[in-house]
């Protein structure tokens, strides 16, 4: 009888055990499929991540072009602003209004000049 009840609680810590193993087990393989799919999201994160990193450096140098372009062009404009400035005060220091008008006349200013641009230099040296 001491047998039997030895044995019987042999038996019912084996099965507990072996229940214990099989809730394990089962937790084991529930974790093992969240790490895969945490794994298989870290990599989509990734892979967007350097999608973003090449767009933005894409659009820095698309935007870095175009910004060199405008300071060439804002340049360009700034220097012909200023030739036509030293024209105009040029003009201005003549005595005679058709030397002004010459001088005009041999820098392009003449008739080449829109209306409304030729409008604002009569009306620079007629002020000056």
């Amino acid at each position: 009888s001491d047998l039997q009840s030895e044995l019987q609680m042999k038996a019912f810590e084996c099965e507990r055990a072996h229940l214990l193993q099989e809730e394990r087990n089962k937790t084991l393989t529930q974790c093992q499929r969240e790490r895969e799919k945490f794994r298989e999201k870290l990599e989509v994160l990734n892979n967007e991540l350097q999608r973003l990193k090449t767009t933005k450096d894409t659009r820095i140098r698309e935007l870095e072009s175009s910004l060199k372009a405008m300071s060439l062009r804002l340049e360009t404009y700034e220097s012909l602003e200023k030739e036509l400035d030293d024209v105009v005060m040029q003009a201005a220091e003549m005595e005679n209004e058709q030397d002004a008008e010459r001088v005009l006349f041999s820098f392009g200013f003449g008739t080449s000049v829109p209306s409304t641009s030729r409008r604002r230099m009569q009306q620079s040296v007629q002020l000056a």
